[in-house]
């Protein structure tokens, strides 16, 4: 039977959530309250500023328009709250963990994987 793991209340196969686990130890995490950002709208599909940092976008910028983000290994929505259980988590100023993984998998060691 696959190893299995709890996370927001919820069964994961570890198997699913092993190799973003092993790239997220190794980032360099901040705990940050999530805020609304900057979005580029363009032909009607809205895009975070940081995804444009290479070239001059096309589109409307939009502020505030970023308004969530998800956790790279759970895909929990992080977005602006009073909850810090919503609201905060870690971020690497590009991708974010949710504090729940951040706590199990970065800091601890839930699944076992060896550094």
């Amino acid at each position: 039977m696959e190893e299995r793991i709890r996370i927001h209340g919820e069964q994961w196969k570890v198997s699913d959530i092993k190799d973003e686990v092993i790239w997220c130890r190794g980032e360099n995490w901040t705990h940050t309250t999530f805020t609304p950002t900057k979005a580029i709208l363009h032909k009607n599909v809205l895009s975070n500023v940081s995804q444009h940092s290479d070239r001059e976008p096309n589109g409307k910028l939009v502020k505030d328009g970023w308004e969530h983000e998800h956790c790279q290994i759970c895909w929990w929505k992080i977005y602006a709250s009073e909850n810090p259980e919503i609201g905060t988590g870690y971020s690497n100023g590009k991708i974010w963990v949710c504090t729940e993984c951040y706590e199990q998998f970065i800091k601890g060691n839930a699944i076992g994987i060896s550094s």
